[in-house]
């Protein structure tokens, strides 16, 4: 039981670090294609605030970061899909 809620409150880690990497992916695109005209005022507040959300999550002196349990999940499911990575086929 208390692995499962380590691992549900990994979720809000994940949440960060995906729409940080949509919002710099969009910001990176936009910059390389030459969209410069299209507003980029989102993708900057969701860098901002998936950051936050990041932050929360790894300071330890806010109130929800994460515990050593949440930390060797979060270790554990990073070596797992490193694992699948690594194992890929490569073209």
């Amino acid at each position: 039981m208390y692995s499962a809620a380590a691992m549900a409150r990994l979720h809000g880690r994940s949440v960060g670090v995906g729409w940080l990497s949509a919002c710099v992916a969009y910001l990176a695109r936009r910059r390389r294609d030459g969209y410069v005209n299209e507003s980029a005022t989102m993708a900057w507040t969701g860098v901002a605030v998936s950051a936050a959300l990041i932050l929360m999550k790894v300071v330890p002196s806010v109130p929800g970061s994460f515990t050593r349990a949440e930390w060797i999940a979060f270790a554990a499911w990073s070596a797992f899909g490193a694992g699948f990575w690594m194992a890929r086929r490569r073209n």
